[in-house]
């Protein structure tokens, strides 16, 4: 999502400040952001981590601190990368939880694909 907000042509944040704007419209809903490491990346981990980018963490950071006082607005994030992660996106307040989840074993994988192939077909009907 990161790369998407400057390949689209947004401001810098302008794009992050657009999503927070249409959930507090649409509230009640969920702000969901996959691959969170991808638009709040570690300073100096990274060589590619430029002004653009603090700019976005700089909004996003904002946007997150507003939506305190913003009633039926759930913010969600994951990552595969959680040690590529931006600390002041993980400061207390800003996510409530982080819950760390194993990468499934071989025997859990094939019964998750089994399971959503079949709820999947279900549907097809």
């Amino acid at each position: 999502m990161g790369r998407s907000f400057i390949r689209n042509g947004w401001g810098f944040g302008e794009g992050v400040a657009r999503v927070f704007k249409k959930g507090r419209r649409a509230a009640p809903c969920i702000l969901f952001f996959d691959s969170i490491d991808a638009l709040a990346p570690r300073f100096g981990a990274d060589q590619s981590t430029t002004d653009v980018y603090r700019r976005i963490l700089s909004q996003l950071l904002r946007e997150i601190d507003n939506l305190r006082d913003v009633k039926g607005v759930i913010l969600l994030a994951a990552t595969d990368h959680p040690e590529r992660i931006e600390p002041a996106l993980l400061r207390s307040g800003r996510f409530d939880y982080i819950l760390p989840f194993a990468k499934p074993g071989v025997a859990i994988a094939r019964r998750l694909f089994i399971s959503v192939a079949a709820c999947a077909a279900f549907a097809q009907y």
